[in-house]
């Protein structure tokens, strides 16, 4: 009868899997043993909350009467698994949700259906699929655009391969494709030469020079076309693309073939030779293109190299001007949002002209700067007025024209790439003005400056907002985080030391076991905070290794006095080997919390025999071992151990034990300390958890305030009198309390001033357990302060607080002060004060 009842419970513990949807069916035959209808015997409660129905309602049912839109398909299915043996699975969708389907053979006339949610791969796969999509999309748009332009564009790869080539590159050098062949098989059969007519040699390539890291800007040379055999003028420009480590890992190369500029240039060389005997003002307005020319080249240089977005538009208006010959101008952006002009920069206006016009309301076309700005918006190019005394557009403003001396004037509009509005440059002349082309197209390239100037600006104002916005954010979430944490362990520190007030009482066993329970949790509370906070600090580089040599003896001494009593608790020997003056290079702190993870598993997963920690020599280095006779790990469960959330055995049979965080982070520290830990393990007979760390100098290693193997000798409690200084009273109570059941005499205060009152009233207290965080900004350093200079400097301290920051440390040349994050446990916090009193 037990052997039934207990196969019954593993069925039941099978069947209702904690995520998995399961159901049993029975196949519902004709005569001839054909397979009609499959009828429901069993399901579990996920099946039964998706189907949204009782188990008293569904079994005994046929499929096609709970989903007959499906049960055709099942049935033959079903038919086929039962038949072969062979099970089957698919993929369906129910409601909002998808599922991934088993269905196998169970007896002769049965099968059992596993259904697996999978809503949230095929809803990731979805959206992988729209990302590919969209990429693809900017790809096309990209080649689009580079197959489009009429310069040549390369990229190469770090090998010094062509990797793309636009159809204009490939026209030019009549390839019908490069890409794969290396730079050097097709440049060495051109014939390049320097602008100043020499060889250029093949390694000036700027393609490979860009492999090196070079920029080359705008680099000339001539080159004999393949195609046609004539000679052309190039501007190349050469740069590396790099990696986000900053690697090369390619180059892009584009060239704009100048030759006509070439030959233009060499055609106003011409004209100005030829001019040099003419006219003056000919000569002059040559001398005014070649200066406007170079001075478009250097406001070019500007644009990319400063960041100063007013001094770029005062130099771009100062060129207009000067290109036009202007008695005075501005340059006026647009604000969209506001729909007004402000004025940006400007050149010889009359302060009232300023005061008065420097932002304008762009709906009141009576204004002269706004008629001239609707027009050139409007149409979408310059406004000229070579003479407002006769331009009918200006008759109604030719009284304000004439107060501010404008007789001609123009307006080029300034415009984003993506052609939206951002202002316009004018300038003004007190007589009427006819414009040169020249002056024209110069003026175009002025503006277009002054909008990539603007875009740039605005566009970095954009990212600067946004990154202080995450900057303020990310603070935000710093600060709540330390603060929920504080206020946590805060609670969980009262809950303890209640607890443990409660357990030292008389009670039956039912109240016993509860408070056991009750232990339980809190323990498991505190470690979870403990773990959770390691991740973070893990994660966000917080925590670095601090490399050292240290000798492993006191190291285990502490260790030993730690978990002790956890061992003695469940029965277990715990069995530390510091034997020996063993050195080792690491960092101790990390290596200790690995060894405290280790050990805090082990006698977790260890219900009788021992737990051993140990160091022996491998190779050139040490070996740490953590070895235990618990219930050990199966083998295809070894690689998943030190995944987040994840625990041995936790099943339908085995009780969870906290969050399965700690190997996760013994696994991140070790990688931190650049070694790694090792695992082997047999079920039902014990696991051996490892790391090797490099031995280090003993005669260099710190001695360390070593620990007395055992627990220290004890105390006479009754003899003993506690100073605890602690602002929350919670807190303060239930600390009180504990001591007071465990026979030591107590005195507390919440402040500063308040202790070295009660000290003043008290025969004088032998230890003081201290808060960090006080009132009136005073902190656990200041009342060790304070109460050392009244009672000496030989009374030892624990120091105790929730904050989690690394702001806060202990000297560690004062041997008689021990500091421990809250929350601590009251069996540890008994050991720290039995240790400072023992130690005189």
């Amino acid at each position: 009868m037990s052997s039934s009842r207990a196969a019954d419970e593993r069925y039941r513990a099978l069947l209702e899997h904690p995520t998995n949807l399961i159901t049993v069916l029975e196949a519902v035959r004709t005569e001839d043993g054909r397979i009609v209808e499959m009828r429901y015997v069993d399901a579990n409660a996920n099946y039964l909350r998706l189907l949204d129905t009782t188990r008293e309602r569904l079994l005994g049912k046929c499929i096609s009467e709970v989903a007959p839109d499906r049960a055709e398909r099942f049935t033959g299915q079903s038919a086929q698994v039962i038949q072969s043996g062979v099970p089957f699975s698919y993929e369906i969708s129910f409601g909002d949700a998808d599922f991934h389907v088993w269905l196998c053979r169970s007896g002769s006339n049965e099968v059992v259906a596993c259904c697996t949610d999978i809503t949230g791969r095929t809803r990731a796969e979805g959206e992988v699929q729209r990302l590919v999509q969209a990429l693809n999309a900017e790809k096309e748009w990209l080649f689009a655009a580079l197959n489009s332009i009429n310069e040549e564009v390369y990229f190469t790869d770090p090998q010094g391969r062509y990797l793309y080539a636009n159809p204009a590159a490939l026209r030019e050098f009549d390839h019908a494709s490069v890409q794969g062949l290396s730079v050097e098989s097709i440049v060495s059969h051109l014939v390049v030469l320097r602008a100043d007519g020499t060889p250029r040699p093949l390694d000036e390539a700027p393609p490979l020079r860009a492999l090196n890291g070079e920029v080359i800007l705008g680099e000339e040379q001539v080159v004999r076309s393949p195609r046609t055999g004539e000679w052309r003028h190039r501007q190349v420009s050469s740069a590396p693309v790099r990696d986000a480590g900053g690697a090369v890992i390619g180059s892009v190369s584009v060239a704009r073939d100048v030759t006509d500029s070439k030959r233009a240039e060499a055609r106003l060389r011409d004209a100005v030779e030829a001019a040099r005997a003419a006219e003056t003002e000919s000569r002059a307005a040559l001398a005014a293109e070649l200066s406007a020319m170079q001075r478009l080249h250097d406001l070019s240089t500007t644009a990319i190299t400063t960041n100063d977005q007013q001094t770029l538009l005062e130099e771009i208006l100062d060129a207009t001007m000067e290109l036009h010959a202007a008695d005075f101008g501005s340059v006026r952006l647009f604000d969209a949002q506001a729909q007004v002009l402000r004025i940006a920069a400007h050149r010889g206006f009359q302060p009232w002209f300023l005061e008065r016009f420097a932002e304008v309301d762009c709906r009141d076309t009576t204004i002269w700067g706004v008629a001239l700005w609707g027009m050139a918006r409007d149409r979408r190019e310059r406004v000229i007025v070579e003479d407002v005394e006769t331009h009918p557009a200006f008759a109604s403003l030719l009284d304000l024209s004439r107060q501010v001396g404008s007789r001609a004037m123009q307006a080029t509009p300034l415009f984003t790439a993506d052609g939206w509005p951002l202002g316009m440059i004018t300038t003004h002349f007190v007589r009427a003005r006819v414009f040169s082309e020249s002056e024209l197209r110069l003026t175009d390239l002025y503006a277009r400056q002054a909008g990539i100037a603007i875009e740039r600006k605005r566009a970095e104002a954009d990212l600067i907002a946004a990154r202080e916005a995450a900057d303020h954010a990310n603070k935000a979430k710093s600060h709540f985080v330390r603060a929920a944490s504080h206020d946590l362990r805060q609670s969980v520190q009262t809950l303890a030391m209640l607890n443990r007030s409660l357990r030292g009482g008389e009670m039956d066993a039912s109240a016993r076991q509860i408070v056991r329970q009750q232990d339980e949790a809190i323990d498991t509370m505190a470690r979870l905070l403990d773990a959770l906070l390691n991740i973070s600090r893990l994660e966000s580089g917080v925590v670095r290794p601090e490399m050292t040599d240290f000798l492993v003896r006191p190291l285990f001494e502490k260790l030993s006095t730690e978990f002790s009593r956890l061992a003695a608790g469940k029965g277990l020997v715990l069995n530390v080997d510091a034997t020996g003056s063993i050195a080792v290079r690491s960092d101790p702190t990390l290596v200790g919390e690995i060894l405290r993870n280790l050990l805090a598993n082990a006698i977790k997963f260890t219900s009788r025999g021992r737990v051993d920690l140990r160091c022996q020599p491998a190779g050139y280095g040490f070996r740490f071992e953590v070895v235990d006779t618990g219930i050990g790990i199966p083998r295809e469960e070894l690689g998943r151990i030190f995944g987040e959330f994840y625990q041995v055995g936790v099943g339908a049979t085995v009780r969870r034990e906290g969050y399965g965080l700690g190997l996760g982070i013994v696994q991140r520290m070790a990688a931190l300390l650049r070694t790694q830990v090792d695992v082997d393990s047999e079920p039902g007979r014990g696991s051996r958890f490892s790391l090797i760390v490099p031995a280090g100098d003993a005669a260099t290693s710190p001695v360390g305030d070593a620990v007395r193997t055992g627990h220290p000798r004890p105390v006479v409690g009754i003899r003993s009198t506690i100073l605890l200084v602690e602002d929350d009273p919670s807190v303060r109570v239930s600390i009180e309390r504990f001591f007071r059941i465990e026979g030591y005499r107590l005195i507390s205060a919440e402040s500063l001033d308040q202790a070295l009152r009660v000290i003043g009233e008290s025969d004088g207290p032998e230890l003081l357990i201290t808060d960090y965080h006080l009132p009136g900004g005073k902190t656990g350093l200041d009342v060790i302060d304070a109460v050392r200079r009244v009672l000496g400097p030989a009374i030892p301290a624990i120091m105790l607080s929730g904050d989690t920051s690394s702001d806060i440390a202990v000297s560690p040349d004062d041997q008689r002060v021990r500091f421990a994050s809250k929350p601590v446990d009251p069996d540890r916090l008994v050991c720290l004060v039995q240790e400072l009193l023992a130690a005189g």
